[in-house]
């Protein structure tokens, strides 16, 4: 049984570092035992443990408290399963504290993946073409090819549906994340193997890299990936990439990258919104996993999911709801979590502080800094409420972020809480203005 704060904070990390991040590093981890004040993690082998120290730890000392708001401490070593396998793993290690291998291989796909899977609009259709005969030109003017455009537009789906058609004709392809880009090349210099490094990146047909954006800072690896871009270029290998922004658009990545991303093809991915468009994400998923459904649950799926990420998620979920005999009333259980779930993932703290300065007309910093002006009162209040009814965020961890007491925060929270229920005119209509707002988002 996975504790519900553990997987809360996951979820929390998908938002910062990906789904496909936390799903690759963190979910792996096995708990071993769980207390009001302790988490007992069981790791793979140490890669995995040196990942968590440099990447989650801070995190985890700042976002993962108990219900009393006290910090909970994680402790995380190699399980059983992880010893084994490292003393009957022959391939290359490397010593340096802890033995850990490094091996330069694809991410993995999904296999629901494919062209044929991939629901279109108008506009996509178009791109989705051009993507297509891109792939099979060997013309230096259409590489690398980039694909950009917001979360949930698809840009994953046609990468790894890029992968399985070129290795279909045979191609050598390597698939990776910018997050997995960074590791092999974290991992290579820690154990003195650039060279291997270098012999797996340069000797493939194509190189696809997913969430070019998250390089941002990452100057030794921008600086790896420049050389490996290079060559793979000069020798006429096809590179393709995907991010959130156009390059022009891209923060802190080096201005040659940047250039050189732009020397090919750049294509817009749209997100699919409208209900129809979304009706036809579901039914294409629906096909592909044999899953029938009311006619009112597929409404209720349309209307409140805003993605075709967040519909794939359910049809899977209901797939396996499905498979283990779930009742009716069990099945619209599990959906109105995930759209419980759904409302989370779309909104976070800024955009609720923003939502709020925006509708009293005032600057998100007023929220935050220690002013008792009229004007930046009540929205600090009503921002602590929104924290703790729609975020579920401890009253501890909401103290922390406006920099006051956890006994202010449950003060304010019990002022709103009050006009609500006396349907003041002034707090009824502010809060009327941000939940239109916040039902508007995704």
């Amino acid at each position: 049984m996975i504790p519900r704060i553990w997987e809360e904070f996951l979820l929390e990390q998908e938002d910062h570092l990906s789904k496909e991040v936390v799903d690759r590093w963190l979910r792996p981890l096995k708990i071993s035992n769980f207390n009001a004040c302790n988490l007992y993690l069981e790791a793979n082998d140490a890669l995995q443990i040196n990942w968590f120290k440099e990447h989650i730890e801070s995190k985890i000392e700042k976002n993962l408290l108990n219900n009393n708001g006290r910090k909970i401490q994680v402790h995380i070593k190699i399980g059983l399963s992880g010893l084994s396998k490292t003393k009957n793993d022959s391939s290359p290690q490397i010593h340096d504290g802890a033995q850990k291998a490094v091996s330069f291989v694809s991410d993995p796909v999904d296999p629901d993946h494919t062209f044929e899977t991939f629901a279109t609009n108008a506009s996509s259709e178009m791109t989705v073409k051009l993507f297509k005969n891109a792939l099979l030109q060997t013309f230096e003017f259409l590489n690398p090819i980039y694909l950009y455009g917001p979360s949930g537009s698809g840009k994953t789906h046609l990468l790894q549906s890029a992968k399985k058609l070129l290795e279909g004709l045979g191609r050598n392809v390597l698939y990776i994340s910018a997050e997995t880009f960074t590791q092999h090349v974290v991992g290579a210099i820690r154990s003195s193997r650039m060279e291997d490094f270098r012999n797996c990146y340069r000797k493939i047909d194509t190189l696809i890299i997913d969430d070019v954006h998250l390089f941002s800072k990452r100057f030794a690896t921008q600086e790896e990936l420049f050389h490996t871009f290079n060559h793979l270029h000069i020798n006429e290998k096809q590179i393709i990439l995907a991010s959130s922004t156009p390059p022009a658009l891209l923060d802190e990545i080096e201005e040659r990258l940047i250039s050189r991303f732009e020397w090919g093809i750049v294509l817009s991915v749209e997100r699919l919104q409208s209900q129809e468009e979304l009706l036809q994400v579901l039914k294409l998923k629906m096909h592909r996993f044999k899953l029938q459904l009311e006619q009112e649950l597929i409404d209720k799926v349309i209307h409140e999911m805003k993605t075709p990420k967040s519909i794939e998620k359910v049809v899977q979920s209901l797939t396996f709801a499905h498979n283990q005999m779930k009742t009716k009333s069990e099945i619209k259980k599990i959906v109105d979590q995930l759209i419980q779930q759904e409302t989370k993932e779309i909104l976070n703290a800024e955009k609720i502080l923003h939502i709020v300065s925006q509708s009293f007309g005032i600057h998100p910093d007023d929220l935050l800094n220690k002013s008792q002006a009229r004007e930046s009162v009540l929205p600090r209040q009503i921002s602590m409420y929104l924290l703790r009814s729609l975020l579920k965020m401890p009253y501890l961890k909401i103290g922390k972020y406006f920099d006051k007491d956890h006994s202010t925060v449950m003060s304010s929270i019990r002022q709103i809480t009050k006009g609500l229920e006396k349907q003041s005119q002034d707090l009824m209509f502010h809060m009327g203005q941000i939940q239109r707002k916040i039902v508007s988002l995704g």
